[in-house]
């Protein structure tokens, strides 16, 4: 498994601060979800015009590329359009990079009541398909998140189960099953039967859902449980620190959380 980190919690960093920086705390891996003042990789010059360049100098640093996050939304009919073209730009930069898997959503107008999941569900799979359809889209896997109103096994499998292939897969994160579901680590690896294929790794204070972040491994969180519940399933790919500072400004600087996870991670790898 490589030790990875999100852009996400260095989000004041250019793309040069990361080459320069990452490897020095332990890092082997970034997964983008933006840099400096850009969310949005696929419109910035570093990953359109100069992605050749950007390329060269992350393999030059040792620095794997884990991950594209996202904002592809499947379940909501309005956003479909949108995630089409982002899904577009999307595809020549995982390509370029070597990424492994683009990270998506479900989301959708999920009633308060859930009446209309499997019809969100079935928005969902349909879009999936649509993606999937676009050229060149089969070079690049497609993880669905453990996240919003998808956090349950059940709940995902019902919008990948109809598109299943091998580019298609999910992408566990840690906080929201465990916080959320109900399930243990054990049921979360077995549910998915292998199709795990990215993490996001965070800790908390408490089992309140609401509950503020912690580094990992100093929260109340199983994680430890859930790294070797992966291993056991014969999970290869990255532990990624989702350190969210790009939303919560006042989380701790990531020269410190940073280094602090690499260490943290390397006792499972």
């Amino acid at each position: 498994m490589l030790v990875s980190t999100s852009s996400l919690g260095c989000p004041a960093w250019t793309l040069e601060d990361i080459v320069r920086r990452f490897p020095g705390y332990g890092l082997e891996g970034v997964e983008f979800r933006g840099i400096a003042g850009g969310l949005d990789i696929t419109v910035l010059p570093e990953f359109t015009s100069g992605l050749a360049k950007t390329a060269a100098l992350l393999k030059g640093a040792g620095l794997a590329v884990t991950g594209i996050d996202s904002s592809i939304t499947l379940c909501d009919p309005a956003a479909r359009e949108k995630s089409l073209e982002e899904a577009r730009r999307t595809i020549p930069v995982a390509i370029g990079l070597g990424a492994p898997g683009v990270r998506i959503f479900g989301g959708g107008p999920m009633a308060e009541d859930r009446s209309n999941r499997a019809e969100l569900a079935r928005i969902g799979a349909d879009c999936l398909k649509a993606i999937l359809d676009l050229p060149d889209a089969g070079r690049v896997a497609w993880l669905l998140e453990t996240h919003d109103h998808w956090l349950a096994v059940p709940d995902l499998h019902s919008i990948v189960d109809p598109v299943a292939g091998p580019n298609v897969g999910i992408l566990w994160d840690m906080a929201h099953t465990f916080r959320c579901t109900g399930e243990t680590p054990e049921m979360t690896v077995a549910g998915y039967g292998g199709r795990i294929r990215n993490t996001h790794v965070k800790d908390v204070t408490s089992q309140d859902p609401a509950s503020p972040y912690a580094p990992p491994g100093t929260g109340v969180l199983p994680l430890a449980e859930m790294v070797r519940a992966l291993k056991k399933s014969g999970y290869d790919g990255a532990l990624t620190l989702e350190h969210e500072q790009r939303w919560i400004p006042e989380l701790p600087e990531p020269e410190v959380v940073f280094p602090m996870f690499a260490r943290w991670a390397k006792q499972f790898v």
